[in-house]
């Protein structure tokens, strides 16, 4: 037998066993793997984008709290730094998206990342999603409310359909 058609046939073989292992890890892991995750800009432009956002709304009414707004400035509550707390945003962004059914297990660990602050005040996890008009001229966004977390309890938004 020639070298070359040895040859020929590992690279064929080493070829389908990479595009293989590739197809098999992004199946498993909800399409988040290194060499594709890493670049969203040119893999999903143009698609909605969703991402998450908390709010401090310890003085803010009830009533008000499970309004959807589509502007900054309208947003209820106070701003919340994550990152001052050691909270990394695309952590919270990633728990609340991939989440699927939000059972006790769940609520627990998303509360544990807020765990130092829920003793001093009420947190609003909003879902913010944009997308392009069909002009393709303007962003439209949306900050819903999903997820309250007070002291002693967690409270999903009643007018979204939340698997449980």
């Amino acid at each position: 037998m020639h070298k070359s058609s040895k040859f020929g046939k590992r690279a064929i073989k080493l070829l389908i066993t990479i595009f293989v292992s590739v197809a098999f890890l992004l199946s498993t892991h909800l399409g988040e793997f290194w060499p594709f995750s890493i670049y969203p800009m040119f893999s999903q432009a143009g698609k909605e984008w969703e991402r998450s956002l908390v709010r401090d709304v310890s003085d803010v009414p009830d009533q008000k709290i499970w309004e959807t707004v589509h502007s900054v400035g309208n947003l209820q509550g106070t701003s919340f730094a994550m990152n001052e707390v050691n909270i990394n945003q695309n952590d919270v962004a990633n728990f609340s998206q991939k989440a699927g059914r939000w059972n006790e297990r769940k609520i627990r660990g998303m509360r544990h990342l807020f765990r130092t602050e829920l003793n001093r005040r009420d947190l609003l996890l909003m879902k913010v999603t944009g997308s392009l008009t069909k002009e393709k001229d303007t962003v439209i966004i949306d900050y819903t409310p999903f997820m309250l977390m007070k002291s002693d309890t967690t409270i999903f938004n009643p007018e979204m359909e939340i698997s449980r």
